[in-house]
């Protein structure tokens, strides 16, 4: 079997990863948590209420009796918690989204926050609640949110998105042949071509041949190949006069001055 797998630094894959059943229950899970916490602080109201009073008053100093009655009204009461329940369901909210992004960032913390939620539930039993109702989506939440905690720390939620991370790198653009070829980055340097040989070569003459640096000049006519006897010198062509060779063969041809003698 061959392995389908990229090298590292290659593309990633052009099929976007299907989110596996871990990271589906847990965002469910936390979905239930979200919306546990939301009653219990709900359920909470009077008791809430009666604390943002009480600190307003005690850190009055110098306001005045409108600024302090305006600050303890039940709008203003009321307004404080609708803002406080946004915060603390946005944040999780988040961290739910980018994890089923397949942020491992954010898996990691989603699943910090839910050993926070769950340590607060279990706390929660020790404390005094009102009313004691409020104390059953505390508990329903801190359950969830340990279960989906569980999940997201199981193997397959990790490599979801160690898929994703790949999914996510930039791709070549189609029709253009990739720049390097995969796993080849830096590209291989073609071979550097061995030195050229001395020159001039030998026979020809200079400080290359004869290690005499007087030579460097050009060849006179009367060397090879140039000179009488070299491969590429012209035949020899005989003055008028000149003696000729004996193995020549006799002619009998008269020249043209001569002519018959008066008898």
């Amino acid at each position: 079997m061959f392995d389908s797998t990229p090298p590292p630094g290659s593309p990633g894959p052009s099929t976007r990863p299907t989110i596996p059943d871990a990271i589906s229950i847990a965002t469910e899970l936390w979905i239930a948590v979200i919306v546990g916490q939301i009653v219990a602080f709900i359920a909470q109201y009077d008791s809430v209420a009666t604390s943002i009073r009480d600190q307003v008053r005690d850190s009055a100093g110098d306001l005045g009796a409108d600024q302090v009655d305006l600050m303890t009204s039940t709008g203003f009461v009321v307004g404080t918690m609708v803002v406080a329940t946004v915060v603390l369901s946005a944040i999780p909210a988040v961290f739910v989204l980018l994890t089923r992004a397949g942020r491992n960032w954010a898996r990691i913390g989603l699943a910090a926050l839910g050993v926070y939620v769950a340590v607060n539930a279990l706390l929660s039993l020790f404390s005094d609640i009102e009313p004691l109702w409020a104390m059953v989506p505390l508990v329903i939440s801190g359950v969830a949110a340990m279960a989906a905690t569980v999940i997201l720390m199981r193997p397959d939620s990790a490599q979801y998105c160690k898929d994703m991370a790949e999914f996510r790198k930039p791709k070549p653009p189609v029709g253009y042949p990739t720049p390097y070829p995969y796993g080849s980055y830096p590209p291989v340097q073609p071979p550097v071509p061995p030195a050229p040989g001395v020159y001039p070569p030998p026979g020809y003459g200079g400080p290359a041949a004869t290690g005499n640096p007087d030579e460097l000049r050009p060849p006179t006519p009367d060397a090879a190949p140039y000179g009488v006897g070299g491969p590429a010198s012209p035949p020899a062509v005989e003055s008028p006069g000149a003696a000729s060779d004996p193995t020549d063969p006799p002619t009998d041809r008269p020249t043209p001055t001569e002519g018959p003698q008066n008898q």
